[in-house]
Formats: structure tokens, C-alpha cells, sequence
């Protein structure tokens, strides 16, 4: 039984509003269990180095424990960050969807992810500045997709390009959005899950 570990972004107190609103719909599109992970706020300013550069090794420890084999992961942001570094650390993850990734652009997940869905957008001004943080994992990914070498797990999704469009970095979550997009996200997540259980 695969369960769906979605991780928050930064400047984030309670993750239920964002990123976590995403969990009922994994559980109606088919995935029997969802964790929503809090690991507390994190201030950051996009060209100063910031708390995460410390926090996100310690968040990993933390939830590194909790996945198991065919286990997914959902993040937004920072979020992302995590993600690549779970799979950088060997958590056995089967998928990964990143949502407006805090990463640069060529950056992969490590290879035992089987498929990864990013959902990006051109007016994510957020991750575009931390692109030039020096030193820092942080990159715009969520602006322009994964754009590294060619690999099949990847599927980039350009949010702008569908309805309801999308503009900027958690414009996805809003109210009058995610009715739209939350289905579309984890009905994709569903189906390349179960395409991948099965090889």
C-alpha cells in the first residue's frame, strides 16, 4: 500500500490551506493513505542565504524513516527541495509530484523515482529569484519546468497553458483553482503510479 507523503513550502504555519488541500483529492483519486507533513515556518528572503539551508537536513532526517517502498512524494516549493533531497538520500519513492519547485532547472530526482510530474508556470517570480542564491539547492524549476537532460520520467506540466491558468507561485491553491486542478493533479499521480506498480 503506496502512501502519499505531501511536504509544504516555506512561510508556511499551517499546510491544510496550500499544498495540504491537495490530500482529499489523493484519497479520492485511489491512494489509500495521505500524510500532510508540518514542519514548522520557515522565514526566508529570496537573495539572502535563510533558515531552510540549515532546516531542510534536519526535515529529511525527520520523515526519511516514514517512506517505505512505492511511496510518493507531493511538494510544493521547498517542498520540492525536500523531495530531491529524500531521493538523493535513497527513499525508496516510486513518484514525485512537484508543484512549483524551489529547484533549479536541471536538476533530477535520483534514480530509483520512477516518474516525476512537475507542474510549473512563467510568472512564478518567487523561484526565480532564489535561482540566484548562491550555493543554495533553491532554482526556477517552478517557472520553466525541468529543463536538464533529456529523461522520460519527466512529464512538465504548464499550468499557465490550461484552465484555470495559473500565475505565480501558490496561485494553484486558491479557492476558485484548486476545485479544478487538485482532481487533475492527482488523477495524473494516480494513473503513473499505477503504470509503474505494475512493471
Amino acid at each position: 500500500m503506496a502512501t502519499v507523503h505531501i511536504l509544504h513550502g516555506i512561510h508556511v504555519s499551517e499546510p491544510a490551506g496550500g499544498v495540504g488541500q491537495l490530500k482529499s483529492y489523493f484519497e479520492k483519486a485511489g491512494f489509500d493513505r495521505v500524510l500532510v507533513h508540518s514542519y514548522g515556518y520557515i522565514f526566508a528572503l529570496p537573495i539572502l542565504p535563510n533558515a531552510a539551508r540549515w532546516k531542510n537536513p534536519k526535515v529529511v532526517e525527520e520523515i526519511l524513516p516514514q517512506i517505505k517502498s512505492g511511496d510518493v512524494i507531493v511538494g510544493h516549493s521547498n517542498g520540492g527541495t525536500l523531495a530531491r533531497m529524500l531521493a538523493e538520500r535513497g527513499a525508496p519513492i516510486s513518484g514525485a509530484v512537484l508543484i512549483n519547485p524551489a529547484l533549479d532547472a536541471d536538476a533530477a530526482l535520483a534514480k530509483q523515482v520512477r516518474w516525476i510530474h512537475v507542474y510549473f508556470n512563467k510568472d512564478d517570480g518567487v523561484v526565480w529569484w532564489s535561482k540566484i542564491i548562491i550555493s543554495h539547492p533553491w532554482g526556477e524549476q517552478g517557472r520553466v519546468g525541468y529543463d536538464g537532460e533529456p529523461d522520460a520520467r519527466y512529464s512538465n506540466f504548464d499550468c499557465a497553458a490550461e484552465y484555470p491558468t495559473i500565475s505565480g507561485h501558490s496561485d494553484i491553491f486558491r479557492p476558485e483553482k484548486i476545485y479544478a486542478w487538485g482532481p487533475r493533479i492527482a488523477t495524473r499521480a494516480w494513473i503513473s503510479h499505477l503504470n509503474h506498480s505494475e512493471k
